[in-house]
């Protein structure tokens, strides 16, 4: 994934549970020309929560071009991202909060948030 870096997965907060399971689509960082994409594989919903679990998808996201995949895991640390945001579409209300959870330093290493724009 990201150099140096592990992402554990995203978590949507809403006031309340959502009736209809709004669409999910991709998280967008990108700092400097450097940028990364992620998709949404799988949801779990909780609650008002959603949890999410992102990969890398080259074939709705290939890389060259606009999409490089050259963030770094200290890009991430920095959180002085140019744009740090997740699409998300029909949902019965306006999520209080979108945060990205990775691990920087491998197993044993430390786990950090990042909250996320809706884009």
């Amino acid at each position: 994934m990201i150099d140096e870096c592990e992402i554990l997965g995203l978590e949507i907060v809403f006031g309340f549970k959502q009736e209809n399971v709004p669409y999910l689509g991709a998280v967008t960082l990108q700092m400097e020309e450097r940028n990364f994409i992620l998709d949404v594989t799988q949801s779990y919903t909780e609650d008002s929560t959603i949890r999410c679990d992102l990969e890398i998808d080259y074939d709705t996201f290939p890389k060259g071009g606009d999409y490089n995949y050259l963030l770094t895991g200290n890009d991430l640390q920095g959180r002085n991202l140019d744009k740090a945001e997740f699409y998300i579409d029909e949902y019965d209300s306006e999520p209080e909060s979108i945060t990205l959870f990775f691990r920087v330093g491998g197993e044993n290493g430390c786990t950090y948030t990042l909250d996320l724009n809706e884009e």
